[in-house]
C-alpha cells in the first residue's frame, strides 16, 4: 500500500442470512398471524414476568433487522423488521402481569373450546 492509498473501514457487505436463519424467518413471518404471543416469544403459558423478559431480549437480538445491517438481506429485511415488531408489541402486551393472566385464560378456554383463534 502506498502512502496514499486509503482504507475503506466500511467491510463489504455480506450476501444474505445462514440458510438456517433464513428458512428459520421466512417460516415464523407465514405463521405470525396464527401464533398466539407465547408461542411468538417461545415462552411457556406459565412464564414468567422473568422468563418472558429473557426469551424477549434473546429472540430480539437474534430477529433484529439492524444486527443483519451489513447483508444483502433482499426480502428478509421486511420480514426481520415484522417479525420485530410483532414480538415487541407482544412483549409489551405480556409484561404487564393482569393481562398475561387474562390473555393466558382467554388461550386455555380457546383451548377447552377448540376455537383456533388464540390472538388477542
Amino acid at each position: 500500500m502506498t502512502k496514499h492509498e486509503t482504507i475503506d473501514p466500511t467491510p463489504a457487505p455480506r450476501e444474505g442470512l445462514a440458510p438456517e436463519l433464513a428458512a428459520q424467518v421466512r417460516s415464523l413471518h407465514e405463521r405470525l398471524e396464527q401464533l398466539d404471543l407465547f408461542t411468538l416469544l417461545a415462552v411457556d403459558l406459565n412464564a414468567s414476568a422473568e422468563v418472558l423478559r429473557r426469551s424477549y431480549f434473546d429472540r430480539s437480538r437474534l430477529f433484529h433487522p439492524d444486527r443483519y445491517f451489513n447483508r444483502q438481506l433482499g426480502p428478509y429485511k421486511k420480514m426481520l423488521e415484522t417479525i420485530f415488531a410483532w414480538m415487541s408489541a407482544s412483549y409489551e402486551f405480556l409484561k404487564d402481569d393482569q393481562r398475561r393472566a387474562a390473555y393466558r385464560r382467554k388461550i386455555l378456554e380457546a383451548r377447552e373450546l377448540g376455537s383456533g383463534d388464540l390472538r388477542q
